[in-house]
């Protein structure tokens, strides 16, 4: 595996939105959590291998290599983004953690139900429904599939935080939310 380099800044608002696009699969269900919404566990150390699914377009995969201090982060910075969203409910069905959400963006409401399962330990899997009212980008309803499962110990050189994205683009998660992001492509 290639070792992980970090030359060329990615700019602040840019590797924001890689990470808003590509991490929610990681710990934020693709949402914003509210600030008194449940803790998900944390994910086991180690490298996990991403997929993201949204019905119409090309899956999208990622690697990233967690700690426990990666994912509270995470979980802090999706805090932070709910600002334009409101909880509507959050409970146990079963095993899984289903959350209820509406958010709002420009004038679309966005009223999302996340389904959450698997141990957290070697597999995450979160299912995503949205309706958009009015529509957003032409569509009144959407659907993300994501699945996360743990691969291993990371890749030599990489350090907790780091991320593969799609297309070879290589960040550092906890650097981008400290506002020190940078990015580079082998």
């Amino acid at each position: 595996m290639s070792q992980l380099t970090q030359t060329p800044k990615l700019p602040v608002k840019h590797a924001v939105a890689v990470v808003a696009a590509v991490l929610p699969l990681a710990c934020t269900v693709l949402m914003p959590l509210p600030a008194h919404a449940q803790d998900l566990p944390t994910r086991r150390p180690g490298l996990w291998s991403i997929s993201m699914k949204t019905d119409g377009a090309i899956a999208q995969s990622a690697r990233h290599c967690v700690d426990a201090n990666t994912d509270k982060q995470m979980q802090q910075m999706s805090r932070g983004m709910a600002g334009n969203c409101k909880n509507l409910s959050q409970s146990m069905q079963g095993s899984a953690l289903v959350m209820e959400q509406e958010c709002t963006i420009g004038k679309t409401n966005i009223a999302t139900r996340s389904v959450i399962t698997g141990d957290f330990h070697s597999t995450v899997r979160t299912d995503v429904t949205s309706k958009y009212s009015p529509a957003l980008a032409g569509k009144t309803t959407g659907r993300t599939l994501i699945e996360a499962t743990w691969t291993g110990a990371c890749p030599n050189g990489w350090k907790p935080g780091d991320m593969e994205l799609p297309g070879g683009a290589k960040m550092n998660v906890n650097q981008v939310l400290s506002g020190a992001g940078k990015a580079s492509k082998n």
